[in-house]
């Protein structure tokens, strides 16, 4: 568990068994009061769960010094810890964008250059590893860390990745990152949809289409109920928005659900089916 100061580039890292409330209580707490007590701390992390329960707004209460009484919803807890009424504040990530993290860059070097190819006998003398890595860091390469990518073509790498990964059919895919992945893409084609190019969404749409036995045993394998039906539902919202948005930016005047290169009506026939498959996984779930 690392936290990364940008302005500085300097690192505070604990190596821990895992990523629990109770352990990131404890690396957090040991964080704050490093810093002066007239420090105003901003701390910015993903939408984990930990980061953000009673328990976690509870810790954050009291290194501030103000009181906190529980709230039911994870949306009230991460308005609470956002607001600017206590000395210290935690920021959230867009969903789906953990990635912007720039700690994420700092673990990249991590791997790079200290991991990447090592070997260690033991999970002690890994540990030794990182931290005498951290130390490294600070000393001689710690630098302020600045973005300067400016979001070019942002929504449709997102969609050309997701695309990429069901080109491959990964055996790595599992329900929750699918349902996500599907909620993104249904987010971004409702809200963004002008800023991606429509042969990157015709794409999308075709293999949606061809990688359908792929993707319903991907739901059908679920665990959970709850689980089938969310992917379910999003699959069968985002393959509607995606026709009904191809009909409408088309460059050219396209029957109902077209596909290039296709028999329409075959494919129409072939959608509908779809269609009505996916309402019946809605309904079994």
């Amino acid at each position: 568990m690392a936290f990364l100061r940008p302005a500085a580039g300097d690192i505070f890292g604990r190596c821990t068994p895992d990523h629990t409330t109770q352990t990131l209580i404890k690396v957090f707490t040991e964080h704050v009061e490093q810093q002066p007590d007239d420090t105003v701390l901003h701390y910015i992390c993903d939408n984990n769960n930990t980061h953000f329960n009673n328990e976690f707004c509870k810790t954050v209460a009291k290194l501030s010094n103000v009181k906190y009484a529980p709230l039911k919803t994870g949306k009230e807890r991460r308005t609470w810890l956002q607001s600017e009424h206590k000395r210290t504040m935690v920021h959230f990530l867009p969903f789906h964008g953990s990635w912007l993290n720039m700690i994420e860059i700092w673990f990249g070097l991590l791997k790079n250059r200290c991991l990447k190819n090592g070997w260690f006998e033991s999970v002690a003398v890994l540990c030794q590893a990182i931290c005498d890595f951290i130390e490294t860091w600070n000393t001689y390469f710690a630098h302020p860390f600045t973005w300067r990518y400016r979001g070019e073509d942002l929504y449709g790498k997102a969609i050309r990745r997701f695309i990429k990964l069901l080109q491959i059919e990964s055996q790595q895919m599992e329900i929750d990152f699918l349902t996500k992945q599907l909620l993104l893409m249904k987010n971004v084609a409702q809200r963004y949809w002008i800023q991606v190019d429509n042969e990157d969404w015709q794409q999308l749409l075709d293999l949606i289409i061809q990688k359908d036995p792929y993707i319903k045993e991907l739901i059908a394998c679920a665990a959970k109920d709850k689980q089938r039906f969310k992917a379910a539902q999003n699959l069968t919202e985002l393959i509607s928005i995606l026709s009904d948005n191809l009909n409408i930016h088309s460059t050219r005047l396209l029957p109902p659900y077209s596909i290039r290169g296709r028999n329409d009506m075959m494919f129409t026939e072939h959608l509908s089916d779809n269609l009505e498959e996916h309402a019946s996984l809605l309904k079994s779930a």
